[in-house]
């Protein structure tokens, strides 16, 4: 998770989750917060059933496939 400091207050700005399963957590902090948010497997399978889930509570999630270990991400 990044959080943002400024204006006195805490807010969360992006949550990367790995190995995520079926991303609920990744699903329910990007609803709650508004945040960006990036789901990470290595299964295609679960991804599917992930962004399913994800659709189905209206959350705005990126999914990804891949392997924790080799993941780069890039902040921009």
């Amino acid at each position: 998770m990044h959080q943002h400091k400024g204006s006195g207050h805490v807010g969360l700005t992006a949550v990367l989750a790995t190995r995520c399963g079926p991303a609920r957590h990744a699903s329910l902090l990007q609803q709650k917060t508004g945040s960006l948010a990036i789901a990470l497997d290595n299964s295609q399978a679960m991804l599917a059933y992930a962004k399913d889930a994800a659709h189905r509570a209206g959350a705005s999630v990126e999914f990804k496939q891949g392997d924790m270990k080799q993941f780069h991400l890039q902040v921009t």
